[in-house]
């Protein structure tokens, strides 16, 4: 009984692919080997650490399952493939002779070694699948990397038939290549997603209905006009699934009433036009589409009438910002270069969109807060007196993790040397990025200090799996800044101070981040 899923397999194999009934079948499609002098096949070190965090995997080439008497039974056999690190390039060969095939009970906790350290393999008849578990290191970095995958259902190209062999009647099968997935358990837990693109057709459909299920739009003109303390847009919009264009402004915006939570507000267009939202963030050149439109040529009782898509693309705008910083307002445009033409994702179930991460992918948060962030750049700082005595501190430093520069203004602080939460100053809100964030401060006369400890998410390897950085970072601001005046800032000629992260610390499992933008993959 064991066998018979293999068996029957083995037949349908050989009607569709009409086996020989000789000893031999070739296989076309066999994924083989490769070279392993191959120069190419080595990622460099920055290109180990970017695929070990977003595509940790392994490649299997060549792999054979033999079964001994299994037409009676038989549970013992050999499994063998060969394998390559996708991050490090490393090749591999995975063989095993004389095993239990399906292994049950404490047997189902041995695993089996390659011919490398660190990587190990089980094969699980019942489930039909391998199992991999494995570690790593890239050039040049101290981080360690560990992961498991499974090859799920190995798909058998062709079997030979079976021979007798001093072990028995031994039958063996040919597998397709495959590529196996990996899970990081270390140097965090993480699932690392491909970015989640929207399909582009290479032709339109001819019925609306059709079009919808790939939705298409192009933006042939937006206006962003921005006066103190608020903004308004014109954008003009064609839909390529209903064939209809649209002209959408926007009400008058107060920057106060924006969410603080580091969010975009979407912004109905005024009523005529009201199937149609726009997002659109300055901050991280994000413009956002979102609309709702009728398909008169569906298929009635059979294809929906009503549609829903929302589109996301970097869209970067053209400035004219006048020279005088009195004058607040001013205007920006789309590049004249030609029209931005962008795929969305359709709405299915009241799915507006996938999970998207709130930190960069392409400029990786996670891997830039794991692999660069040594110091902290302290650019703005200020000690004065505020009304009754109390002092306030304004900070601005950059953080090369998440690639962003962070203000706290006014908020108040203590002159003891000792740790403090960081408190919004008064009509102030601390940035939207900061998780947690604690400070010291010394301004003794001759050895003035600042410390920070702060804690920011990046979500861009798995959005469902926000990871939680701290850093503790601190500065000596000994001959770096000057009290005048009861207020202590840089002394002349100084604009920056590096702040020097003592240390660094992560752990995963916080879910899906609550704040922050929407970032399309970019």
């Amino acid at each position: 009984m064991l066998f018979q899923a293999l068996i029957l397999g083995i037949a349908a194999l050989e009607r569709i692919h009409g086996l020989p009934t000789s000893a031999s079948q070739p296989v076309g499609t066999r994924q083989y080997y490769p070279d392993p002098d191959d120069p190419s096949l080595s990622p460099s070190p920055e290109d180990c650490l970017r695929l070990s965090f977003s595509e940790p995997a392994w490649s299997i080439y060549d792999p054979a399952l033999l079964s001994v008497n299994v037409s009676d039974g038989g549970t013992q056999g050999d499994i063998r493939f060969y394998t390559r690190n996708i991050a490090t390039g490393q090749h591999a060969d995975c063989r095993v002779t004389n095993i239990e095939l399906n292994p049950k009970g404490a047997q189902l906790e041995t695993w089996h070694n390659c011919n490398v350290t660190d990587l190990q393999f089980q094969f699980l008849l019942d489930e039909f699948q391998v199992r991999l578990r494995g570690g790593w290191k890239c050039a040049d970095s101290d981080l360690s990397f560990h992961g498991h995958g499974v090859w799920e259902e190995p798909v058998v190209q062709g079997c030979l038939e079976e021979w007798n062999t001093p072990r028995g009647q031994e039958t063996l099968c040919i597998m397709g290549g495959s590529y196996v997935a990996a899970t990081l358990t270390s140097p965090m837990d993480l699932q690392p997603q491909w970015p989640l693109l929207p399909y582009t057709p290479f032709e339109r459909a001819w019925r609306c209905v059709d079009r919808s299920w790939d939705p298409e739009f192009t933006v042939h003109s937006l206006e962003y006009q921005h006066h103190e303390g608020s903004y308004e847009f014109t954008l003009d919009l064609e839909n390529h699934s209903s064939g209809e264009r649209t002209v959408c402004k926007s009400e008058t915006l107060d920057e106060k009433g924006l969410p603080t939570d580091g969010s975009t507000p979407w912004v109905k267009c005024l009523a005529e036009n009201a199937t149609l939202e726009v997002l659109l963030d300055r901050t991280y050149d994000i413009l956002g589409i979102r609309q709702d439109w009728k398909c008169s040529d569906n298929v009635k009782d059979i294809e929906p009438e009503d549609y829903r898509a929302t589109g996301l693309i970097q869209a970067r705008l053209d400035c004219a910002k006048p020279t005088d910083k009195k004058h607040k307002d001013y205007t920006c445009t789309l590049p004249a270069a030609s029209p931005l033409t962008f795929t969305g994702y359709p709405a299915i179930d009241k799915t507006v969109l996938p999970p998207f991460p709130h930190t960069f992918y392409n400029r990786s948060c996670t891997i830039n807060s794991i692999s660069n962030t040594h110091t902290l750049t302290l650019n703005e700082y200020k000690i004065e007196t505020a009304d009754g005595g109390k002092l306030e501190g304004t900070f601005s430093f950059y953080n090369p993790g998440p690639g962003e520069t962070w203000s706290l203004s006014k908020i108040p602080v203590l002159n003891d040397a000792t740790w403090h939460e960081c408190t919004p100053g008064k009509g102030t809100e601390l940035p939207w990025q900061l998780a947690r964030c604690s400070y010291a401060l010394s301004l003794h006369e001759k050895s003035p200090e600042i410390r920070f400890d702060l804690a920011w998410y990046c979500d861009d390897r798995d959005p469902s799996n926000a990871i939680l950085f701290e850093a503790s970072a601190q500065a000596d601001l000994t001959g770096k800044t000057a009290c005048q005046g009861g207020i202590c800032q840089f002394s002349s000629g100084i604009t920056e101070v590096a702040l020097q992260v003592t240390n660094l610390t992560w752990e995963t499992g916080h879910g899906v981040m609550q704040k922050g933008p929407i970032l399309p993959w970019v």
